[in-house]
C-alpha cells in the first residue's frame, strides 16, 4: 500500500480495500458452493459412476471377469453336472474358480483360440458341403 497523506488518499484506499473485500467475498461464496457439491455423497457417487462408465479399461476388465465367471460356471456344470457328492462339488467349485480366473486373466488368448476354433469349424463344415455337391454333380 501507498503512504496515505490526505483525506482523499484515505478514501481511495478505503474504496480499494472495500472492492478487494467484495471480490474476496464473491470468490469465497463460489468456492464454498463448489466444496459443498464436492462433499455431497450423492454427487460423489454420481461422479464415480460416470468415471467408471467412461473408463474403457475398467469396463473391459469387468466384462472379462464376467465372461470368466460365466465360463467357469458352464464348465463346472458340463463336467460335474448336478452331483450331490460333497467331494465332487468341492472339486467342481475349485475347477470353476480356476477356469474363471484363467479366462479373466487371459481374455486375448481365449478370444484368439476361440476364433481359431470357429474358423476350423467353418472350414470343416464348408469342406463337408463341397464334398456333397461333388457327389450330386456326378
Amino acid at each position: 500500500m501507498q503512504n496515505i497523506k490526505t483525506a482523499v488518499d484515505l478514501r481511495r484506499a478505503i474504496e480499494m480495500l472495500e472492492l478487494k473485500k467484495a471480490e474476496q467475498e464473491v470468490f469465497l461464496k463460489e468456492r464454498f458452493k463448489t466444496t459443498l457439491q464436492e462433499l455431497n455423497p450423492l454427487n460423489s457417487i454420481q461422479n464415480t459412476i460416470k468415471n467408471f462408465i467412461n473408463s474403457p479399461d475398467i469396463t473391459t476388465k469387468v466384462l472379462n471377469t464376467a465372461i470368466g465367471i460365466t465360463t467357469g460356471i458352464i464348465s463346472k456344470r458340463m463336467i460335474f453336472g448336478g452331483s450331490k457328492n460333497p467331494i465332487v462339488k468341492t472339486l467342481g467349485s475349485l475347477m470353476e474358480i480356476g477356469v474363471a480366473g484363467m479366462v479373466a486373466k487371459n481374455p486375448d488368448r481365449i478370444k484368439s483360440a476361440g476364433m481359431k476354433l470357429f474358423q476350423a469349424l467353418i472350414n470343416f463344415t464348408g469342406s463337408k458341403n463341397s464334398g456333397k455337391d461333388r457327389v450330386r454333380e456326378e
